[in-house]
């Protein structure tokens, strides 16, 4: 579904001419010290006047979002043989702290904050806490129009530490994105991201670019479903066994491996499962559908489902798929 919707803003944009005029009223009182106390109080009043115009133009808000998720992946590992998939359930908590600060003509800046922590059932070597901190610009060009499009921009940066060392990660995240009511109940959006990850192991560095494209159908005012399509373009990873449990070799997968761009032994596995697991890098095309449904529950709390389907086809014919679930119960402060 579409996050973090514009909200249309009818105030005019003055904060410059109101600052500057604000500004050397103000100097003109300091420096008139001989005028006459009606005259004093006169400007006086006059300042006032201008400094609630100046609060009106410069609105400024504090949003706090925390939510819950569960999730489960059936293929955690995103292997390609069915002897090497392992499905995961994981649990997140994720806290936000926003500053919004609107300047009129339905422009919205928002600083923020945010903290996430995800743990992991079976591979205890993925679980991770994220502090990270981004900013948000919206804009809509034309507010008279209720149809009209809505544009954000959003910049990003995170720390990712988690408990398996080869995974620690600092990623850079960009998104433009476009969204515009079609009718009264659906509205699409369309947008582009550029990610870039820098981690402690040359296989999770990723350097990617995505398209999307996603729909909301508004049922009521408490209920909406919605559907999103990406396609990514860039590297990603696969973890499988190089030796069995019993001790043999897995000389099968030397012909997928030989295409990999980057190849190590995974720790997160190792410490979780039984045998040796490598984990190796591939240029791919990742693509994801998803479909969901979110219940609006109060002007606090949401309650959402949905399922998504990924389907990575990479160099070497290495295909794989996986299904992940989630459940996300949500709240703003």
């Amino acid at each position: 579904m579409t996050i973090n919707s514009f909200r249309p803003n009818q105030r005019s944009l003055s904060f410059y001419a109101v600052f500057l005029s604000s500004f050397c009223f103000s100097g003109f009182i300091a420096a008139d010290e001989f005028s006459s106390d009606s005259e004093e109080l006169s400007e006086f009043d006059s300042e006032t006047e201008e400094d609630s115009e100046f609060e009106s133009e410069f609105d400024t808000e504090w949003n706090f979002d925390l939510a819950l998720t569960l999730l489960r992946n059936d293929n955690i590992g995103r292997a390609q043989k069915e002897r090497d998939i392992i499905s995961d359930n994981s649990a997140k908590f994720f806290l936000s702290a926003g500053y919004d600060i609107d300047f009129g003509l339905s422009r919205i800046y928002t600083l923020s904050t945010f903290v996430e922590k995800e743990s992991f059932e079976v591979i205890k070597g993925m679980e991770h806490t994220t502090v990270g901190a981004s900013i948000n610009y919206q804009w809509q060009p034309d507010i008279e129009e209720p149809d009209t499009a809505s544009y954000q921009l959003n910049l990003s940066v995170q720390d990712d530490d988690f408990t398996s060392d080869q995974r620690d990660s600092t990623t850079s995240i960009a998104i433009l994105s476009v969204s515009k009511p079609i009718s009264d109940n659906i509205s699409l959006s369309a947008g582009y991201e550029y990610r870039q990850r820098d981690s402690e192991s040359n296989v999770f560095d990723l350097n990617t670019q995505q398209v999307f494209l996603s729909a909301d159908y508004f049922i009521n005012q408490d209920w909406t479903l919605y559907a999103a399509y990406n396609q990514t373009e860039g590297p990603t990873w696969s973890t499988v066994q190089s030796e069995f449990c019993n001790g043999v070799v897995a000389t099968d997968i030397y012909p997928i491996v030989s295409w990999s761009n980057e190849l190590e032994f995974d720790q997160a596995f190792n410490d979780s499962l039984c045998g040796n697991w490598v984990t190796y890098q591939l240029d791919a095309t990742t693509q994801t559908l998803t479909a969901g449904v979110n219940w609006f529950m109060s002007d606090t709390f949401s309650l959402d489902f949905s399922t998504t389907q990924v389907e990575v086809d990479a160099s070497g014919s290495n295909e794989y798929s996986s299904k992940v679930y989630t459940l996300v119960l949500s709240a703003r402060f």
